[in-house]
């Protein structure tokens, strides 16, 4: 649940992998969240301590609008219900567009209550190359001769210690392969980490 892709220029920047093979062996069953596509940490959302999602958890939008004919879209989504396992007491992701179709916003907004959580981590899968700039808390992806900035918007980030990092998704047989795919993270100690505003822009 909060997975988004994005999508410009040609170009699918953000990257949801989706499910795998039904034929994997307990695809159904005690080895199903085995599988990384099938656990949080294989999709662009939301992680704590390497928790999985909650077996039954649905979300629902609200606060949809448009601002005007020619503004920004924006939603947000109660995803509380995700992570029950990791006893969060409230989180939320709210997703704006612009009219332009070139910049994404997501923020996210975590409230601990008594979870024992350490640590929390913001993940984004892409096929494009990955050149981060730890200094300025900007991260380039490339495709060809395109370029993409996402930014860490500190306005709205409230994140001590706040880490930006990437690593090579490479999944092992009987998995479906995933050759050329990087995993952009964001990462942090939980219970002072509260809000996360990101922008991705062309």
């Amino acid at each position: 649940l909060g997975s988004f892709v994005f999508e410009s220029k040609g170009h699918r920047w953000a990257i949801d992998l989706g499910s795998d093979s039904y034929a994997l062996p307990e695809y159904f069953g005690k080895k199903r969240f085995t599988y990384y596509r099938l656990r949080n940490i294989g999709h662009n959302t939301l992680t704590f301590d390497d928790d999985n999602i909650g077996e039954k958890a649905n979300s629902s939008l609200y606060d949809v609008a448009c601002t005007d004919s020619d503004g920004d879209v924006t939603a947000t989504a109660n995803l509380t219900a995700a992570y029950e396992p990791s006893h969060i007491k409230h989180v939320s992701r709210k997703l704006s567009i612009s009219h332009s179709m070139k910049t994404l916003s997501i923020v996210d907004s975590i409230d601990y209550g008594s979870s024992q959580a350490k640590e929390m981590t913001w993940s984004m899968h892409t096929y494009a190359s990955i050149d981060i700039d730890k200094t300025t808390s900007t991260v380039e992806l490339s495709q060809g001769k395109e370029r993409l900035s996402i930014a860490v918007d500190k306005a709205g980030t409230r994140c001590p210690g706040l880490e930006i990092s990437s690593e090579d998704i490479e999944l092992k047989p009987p998995q479906e392969s995933t050759t050329g795919m990087r995993k952009l993270m964001l990462k942090a100690s939980a219970k002072t980490c509260t809000s996360i505003a990101v922008n991705i822009q062309l």
